[in-house]
């Protein structure tokens, strides 16, 4: 949710100004059955919201709703369905030209781990399918060895990013439990270049960096801050810089010492 951001990374002091922020009243985006939200300003200055939905006896799907009075008041815009699958952490991303995206994890439970990337050119009221951002499937696609938490981001080259915690290497020698990986697509999100690690424990391990998420900097360049779960059950966050969003990235990873789980911004 772009309106978290000072919230969520005010333990970063060496990166951003700490700021307090008042909180004042609030709004249902989405009355019951309902989770993993997440916030875009459409170019009209409308917001689109994203959630998934738990629908008794059938899979999950995303719900889209839209609010024309600054985030006060919801009404239901659209819904995505993929017959068989189950979808959640839907995340949006509205790009110059108009166009939204929104990207989630898409699986058949033990058979099928997949992120999915679809676009609307009609802020939302209407989808299609536009590529498949990672995935894993069986037999090596099982249930300790998802795909999850896809972040887009729009770099300032106009290439752009996904972001996502990654189980896929859990059967390398040596195995990471889990590590953050990143692609890069340069038409638009059809096409993604090479899966690219960009948080891991060194040498292997059973730390899990995950729930990633990246936001532009106000000085330049980017910031990315994510959990890591496995030696504190806090989960602390940690924060990388990179002055491309891309290759190229510092190694060293700083972990904030005042956060604790499931950053966003």
């Amino acid at each position: 949710m772009r309106c978290l951001a000072l919230l969520a990374l005010t333990g970063f002091a060496s990166v951003l100004h700490a700021a307090e922020i008042t909180w004042t009243g609030t709004a249902t985006v989405a009355a019951r059955n309902a989770g993993w939200g997440r916030l875009a300003q459409l170019p009209d200055g409308r917001w689109l919201a994203v959630t998934t939905r738990f629908n008794e006896g059938q899979p999950t799907t995303l719900q889209l709703s839209i609010s024309s009075d600054r985030a006060r008041s919801w009404a239901p815009w659209s819904d995505v369905a993929e017959p068989g699958r189950m979808i959640d952490n839907g995340e949006l991303l509205v790009l110059p030209e108009g166009r939204v995206l929104l990207a989630m994890r898409s699986l058949v439970e033990g058979v099928s781990y997949r992120l999915h990337l679809y676009a609307s050119d009609d802020l939302g009221a209407h989808w299609t399918f536009l590529s498949t951002l990672a995935g894993n499937e069986a037999p090596n696609g099982r249930k300790d060895r998802g795909v999850w938490e896809p972040v887009l981001t729009r770099l300032d080259d106009g290439t752009l990013s996904v972001v996502y915690a990654d189980e896929t290497r859990a059967d390398e020698h040596p195995s990471y439990n889990q590590v953050v990986s990143q692609r890069l697509s340069n038409d638009g999100g059809r096409t993604w270049g090479p899966v690219m690690t960009i948080a891991e424990q060194p040498g292997g391990g059973q730390l899990r960096p995950g729930m990633p998420v990246m936001a532009r900097r106000p000085a330049g360049g980017y910031l990315m801050v994510f959990e890591t779960c496995g030696d504190d059950p806090q989960c602390p966050v940690s924060y990388k810089v990179s002055t491309t969003g891309g290759p190229g990235r510092p190694a060293s990873v700083r972990r904030s010492p005042t956060s604790a789980a499931a950053p966003t911004s």
